[in-house]
């Protein structure tokens, strides 16, 4: 957490209130999660005007004048937030802009970054050269995903939705309900999977993300949107961290399993 719709959300949200803005005070407080120092972090924002605001899978972009970027992975417990003057001693780093609002930047644990980049070309930046296909990209359609599978057939469904160098996007959390709404053990072999069940699969991706952009995001560790406010997708979760709940659907017990380090949930029974 966040996945692709929470920094989606911000995402939006920074455009919405920042474009055109020009930073009028830049601060960077950890330099671990950083690949720059704090002298050169403000030299280089300072004065600069937010120019675009993207985002590849989970990595959220920001474009300043001057072809600067600075890119943010907020891994599981990062968030971003609108700030108060007196809470900035606390933040891993802020932006201030001339209409005297500040975003401020929390939370980041090491492998999360705020990593600045000057003179290169968006598509010439490793963090993104290394990230698969966006989920979330017009090009990701239900034949990519098929040619996706195929390719990556000796893996589990579970391991290539988790994969960032294949479908950048999607997390643990996702993965679970997208599979749960399928019917899929996260287990299965891709060569095992029909072109019917990838169908489905490919399917249930986007209702999935549609339930969740419809609850706001999942706060389920500590994302908020730019005003503070929680998701509340992760109360709808059906089997994501419910082990040892009931199924919603049969009344099985959710069961857990490793799959490539991270904990899988899914009803033994629905899933096959």
């Amino acid at each position: 957490m966040p996945e692709i719709i929470e920094v989606n959300f911000l995402k939006d949200e920074i455009a919405s209130a920042f474009l055109g803005k020009r930073v009028v005070e830049a601060i960077l407080r950890n330099e671990k999660i950083a690949n720059i120092k704090k002298k050169e972090f403000e030299k280089e924002l300072t004065g600069e005007l937010l120019e675009d605001v993207k985002r590849h899978g989970k990595i959220l972009i920001l474009k300043f004048s001057n072809d600067k970027y600075l890119l943010i992975h907020f891994l599981l417990t990062g968030y971003m937030r609108l700030i108060e003057e007196s809470e900035k001693e606390k933040t891993q780093a802020y932006l201030k802009f001339d209409d005297e609002r500040s975003l401020g930047i929390f939370g980041i644990m090491s492998n999360g970054f705020i990593h600045f980049h000057k003179g290169k070309r968006i598509e010439d930046l490793e963090e993104l050269k290394e990230l698969g296909i966006d989920v979330l990209d017009e090009k990701f359609t239900v034949e990519k995903f098929k040619e996706i599978v195929e390719e990556n057939k000796n893996k589990t469904i579970k391991d290539i939705l988790l994969d960032q160098s294949i479908i950048a996007g999607l997390g643990n959390a996702y993965s679970d309900e997208i599979l749960f709404e399928s019917k899929i053990h996260p287990k299965r072999k891709a060569k095992d999977l029909s072109f019917a069940e990838v169908e489905i699969i490919y399917k249930n991706i986007f209702k999935i993300l549609e339930k969740s952009k419809k609850f706001g995001g999942a706060s389920e560790l500590s994302f908020v949107h730019l005003d503070g406010t929680k998701g509340v997708f992760h109360k709808h979760f059906s089997v994501h961290k419910k082990e040892g709940e009931k199924c919603p659907v049969c009344g099985t017990q959710i069961e857990t399993i490793k799959i490539g380090g991270r904990t899988s949930y899914f009803c033994p029974k629905c899933q096959r």
